[in-house]
């Protein structure tokens, strides 16, 4: 097309000096009717290693991108730089996508089921022009993923989410329901796990919980919390079963309850607002301090992957509570937390090398670099806020590298032209194992990632990471520098027998025979002289 371009300038050139308005004319409508008119769709080309248009591209291949528009303009330069990685990966592949462009083509959900379904049957559908769609990367939302979800399968097309956690896509029927569906980031398999290690690493045996019956997935993931414990040889004394509606009256019993049956530490899958409400409760009740122990699902990781550190604090003004910010936050002190580690744990020097042959340390500074340059330096990717970022990046390459093991090269008659095996496509994802800037990215049967939970404790008002729990290595570690006593799991009755020394129950002994014998002796004479 530029070459095109280049040869009717030159024309119009030379028949301007002619003065021949007609000529021109006539060269202006060849321009016009030979120049497709449609919107650029940027794209990342393996051939160049730019990011450029679609027009440049021999044969685009398609990832529809599911995701509101306002995130996905905050995860656009991740995106870009795990697309570049990509291509440095598979340039030297002998079934690289070479002369394709692999393309995003996002679709604004909104987090809305109707937008979400509408977007999937647009990109599969005859209209969607300019490449066929091979995967779909998103949403961030659980109402969009679910009913994609079971759509896709109609097309055997990888559906992909960096950021679902929802419980329903690990049940036993969840890989018939969802066949094509994988997340990567870690669900309730990997927290619960982490739960049960960090249990098991305080020597804990008896343990009460409380789950929120009306929320499915908190409900969903604590029942098999609660059976993965049993199994494993913990005692769930009793747990708690409340809802978002609950009252302070009901929520006192509950744990009345749990007091009474002296529970000393406490497993909770509840949401923010209610989660404030118990703690008020447990506070009047004198269930707090160096003698109980809280575990906690991680609240700091808004559902737009806005980091909060100090969560409490805002949820505290939406709710209505007797309690001061100051007593919720005495409860808190010491409790556990369990979320996804934003990126792997690595110490500078001793850096392991990913899939793209870099280390952590040089993918974040590549990244604010081009942040910098693409974006400016007032943007939020500058303070990279988002903890969704490593998540983002990695799912981006498991679907490239599963796609490049998924190509099928057929003979063209003018070239060599590849096909995407889509049932092959799916069984690679399930082979999919790389070091990726998240962890080690694998899946388990089920499309479930195995991955990195992060265990923090809130200590003098901040968190801090005490340990890891590496779901893909089968790896648990905690701080040995762990600056904290663990309490008790009941309170312990000692039952002994007192003994006193030898030589006082011999004094005892004396004394008291005296004291007989002085007793009998005044009787005696007082029978004897009882008429005197």
């Amino acid at each position: 097309m530029p070459s095109l371009f280049n040869y009717l300038l030159i024309k119009i050139r030379r028949k301007q000096q002619q003065h021949s308005s007609l000529f021109l004319i006539f060269i202006y409508l060849i321009i016009f009717c030979f120049t497709p008119l449609k919107s650029q769709n940027i794209t990342y080309n393996n051939n160049t290693g730019l990011i450029e248009s679609e027009d440049d591209c021999l044969s685009p291949i398609k990832i529809g991108l599911l995701l509101p528009e306002q995130y996905r303009q905050r995860i656009d330069p991740w995106l870009s730089l795990s697309l570049k990685h990509l291509h440095q990966i598979l340039k030297n592949s002998p079934l690289a996508l070479a002369s394709h462009c692999l393309q995003l083509a996002p679709k604004d959900t909104a987090c809305k089921t109707s937008l979400g379904m509408k977007a999937l049957f647009d990109l599969m559908g005859p209209q969607e022009s300019g490449g066929k769609v091979v995967a779909l990367f998103g949403d961030i939302c659980t109402d969009v993923n679910e009913p994609v979800a079971m759509a896709a399968k109609s097309w055997n097309i990888v559906h992909l989410s960096f950021t679902e956690t929802h419980a329903k896509f690990g049940t036993a029927d969840s890989k018939e329901l969802y066949p094509s569906f994988f997340r990567i980031a870690p669900g309730d398999l990997n927290f619960n796990r982490a739960r049960k290690e960090l249990i098991k690493a305080f020597g804990w045996r008896r343990v009460g919980s409380i789950k929120q019956s009306d929320h499915s997935s908190l409900a969903l993931a604590h029942e098999r919390l609660t059976t993965k414990l049993e199994l494993g040889g913990v005692q769930v004394v009793y747990t708690a079963s409340l809802s978002g509606e609950s009252n302070d009256q009901a929520i006192e019993a509950e744990l009345d309850e749990l007091k009474h049956r002296d529970v000393h530490i406490f497993i909770a899958d509840l949401s923010r607002s209610l989660a404030l409400r118990v703690f008020c409760v447990a506070f009047r009740l004198g269930l707090y301090g160096n003698n109980f122990a809280w575990i906690l699902p991680g609240f700091k990781i808004s559902p737009d992957g806005t980091i909060n550190n100090f969560w409490w604090q805002n949820n505290y003004l939406n709710i209505q509570t007797n309690c001061s910010l100051e007593e919720i936050e005495e409860v808190l002190t010491g409790h556990f937390a369990l979320d996804q580690a934003l990126i792997r744990p690595y110490e500078k020097g001793k850096e392991e090398i990913l899939a793209n042959g870099k280390t952590p340390t040089q993918i974040l500074e590549e990244f604010h670099q081009n942040c910098l340059q693409e974006y400016g330096s007032n943007t939020e990717c500058q303070t990279d806020s988002l903890a969704h970022s490593s998540y983002a990046y990695d799912g981006i390459l498991a679907l490239g590298l599963a796609l490049n093991k998924s190509l099928i090269l057929k003979k063209g008659e003018e070239e060599e032209e590849f096909e995407i095996d889509k049932k092959l496509f799916v069984s690679k994802m399930r082979k999919t194992d790389f070091e990726g800037l998240s962890g080690r990215v694998r899946f388990d049967d089920k499309g479930e990632r195995l991955g990195l939970v992060q265990i923090q404790q809130l200590i003098n008002g901040s968190y801090s990471i005490i340990g890891f729990l590496d779901n893909a290595e089968g790896r648990f570690q905690l701080n040995k520098d762990l600056d904290w006593i663990p309490p008790a799991d009941s309170t312990l009755l000692l039952r002994r027998r007192e003994y006193v020394s030898a030589l006082l129950l011999i004094i005892m002994c004396s004394l008291a025979f005296a004291g007989i014998c002085l007793a009998l002796i005044f009787l005696i004479v007082n029978i004897k002289f009882r008429n005197h």
